[in-house]
């Protein structure tokens, strides 16, 4: 069932940063996404012409912040890109401005999104608004002519914001969706399980396979993607793998690529246990091309520690004396090899202990009888 909430208006300034405040969330439910409307106007000369895909671009910012993670931290445009790689497809494609005309309309929405779409378990990454009783959103706005596209300008709009909800609270997975910059075409992930990655261009710009020719991805040393893979080998997987839709602008082309997928979620329902998982370090390269500085945008399920379950469970309601975390029942193996390993002494084996750290639960006073 849908449960949604208005929030606050923003109104639109160049170059300004604008608050949404989340103190009036809903008590003793999750967040499974904020959803930002974007209705603004401008003018322009007559033959000023605008893609659609590019009106993202005046969002210069999107940052939230819980009170134990960074859910985001993006531009507008890649919060536009990442949206396309967990659907694959787009979702309401906004209407061009066309080279007609000396006024225009600009709508064009974004989500926030904290539910893992593609997941067997979709809620596992809906958030307690406990999390966020003393947070807000920040969208920070850029200059109105950013697209450098004749005299084409943004006058005025707001930002209409809303929530929906799912019942219930536990511990759940903390997923951050944030960028990283290449340096000599080398970007460094931190540990955690790695939901969607994939390369965009600095510019905005579309990727031919002379920019990026082959490129690799390790976990820990071990190859996700060996060195030498190539630009359209990872399009084409993509497109057949995870694309919803046929056909522009849902399928990425060949030469001329929107993005460079590296990891995704497949097109029916995806497990955390087939992602690529990071305990200590992974890396993305870019081993031949002309682009070495292109952007990296990763969603990645962060792993919390003993004491960040138990401070989240609190929030949420949970006793304060409860001692027991006990991950999703979906996972009772890899939780059972956890602690069967534990009690005897032993380390338990990395998959069993990135699941652990990884999946939602709950905190409780005893454990449950036969769940572990």
């Amino acid at each position: 069932m849908q449960n949604t909430q208005r929030l606050e208006d923003v109104a639109f300034a160049s170059g300004a940063m604008r608050q949404v405040r989340l103190q009036g969330l809903a008590k003793g439910k999750r967040i499974r996404r904020l959803s930002l409307y974007f209705d603004l106007s401008g003018t322009k000369d007559a033959a000023d012409a605008l893609d659609g895909d590019l009106f993202a671009r005046i969002v210069s910012q999107i940052r939230l912040n819980s009170s134990e993670h960074q859910p985001y931290n993006l531009t507008g445009f890649d919060l536009w890109r990442l949206q396309h790689l967990e659907r694959g497809r787009v979702v309401a494609d906004p209407t061009d401005i066309p080279g007609t005309g000396t006024t225009f309309v600009m709508q064009f929405q974004l989500d926030l999104s904290f539910r893992v779409e593609r997941q067997q378990a979709p809620d596992d990454g809906s958030l307690s608004t406990s999390l966020f009783t003393d947070q807000t959103l920040e969208i920070t706005f850029a200059a109105a002519n950013t697209w450098g596209v004749g005299n084409l300008l943004v006058t005025a709009g707001n930002v209409r914001v809303a929530a929906e909800y799912a019942e219930g609270d536990c511990v759940p997975q903390l997923v951050e969706n944030k960028y990283i910059d290449l340096s000599s075409g080398l970007a460094t992930l931190e540990p955690g399980i790695i939901l969607g990655a994939m390369l965009v261009q600095t510019d905005y710009s579309t990727i031919t396979t002379a920019e990026l020719t082959l490129l690799g991805l390790t976990a820990d040393g071990k190859e996700v993607h060996p060195s030498n893979t190539m630009h359209e080998q990872l399009v084409t997987m993509w497109n057949q793998d995870a694309a919803e839709q046929s056909g522009t602008p849902h399928e990425l082309d060949i030469n001329a690529a929107r993005f460079i997928p590296l990891v995704w979620q497949p097109r029916r329902l995806g497990f955390l246990t087939k992602q690529p998982a990071i305990e200590k370090q992974g890396e993305v390269r870019v081993t031949a091309g002309t682009l070495t500085t292109p952007r990296l945008l990763v969603k990645i399920v962060k792993l919390k520690t003993d004491q960040q379950a138990a401070n989240i469970a609190v929030k949420a309601g949970a006793p304060s004396d409860s001692t027991v975390y006990e991950p999703a029942v979906g996972s009772k193996s890899a939780v059972r090899a956890v602690h069967e390993t534990a009690r005897r002494g032993g380390e338990p084996t990395k998959k069993a202990r990135l699941l652990y750290a990884a999946l939602p639960g709950k905190m409780r006073q005893t454990k449950t009888p036969g769940n572990i």
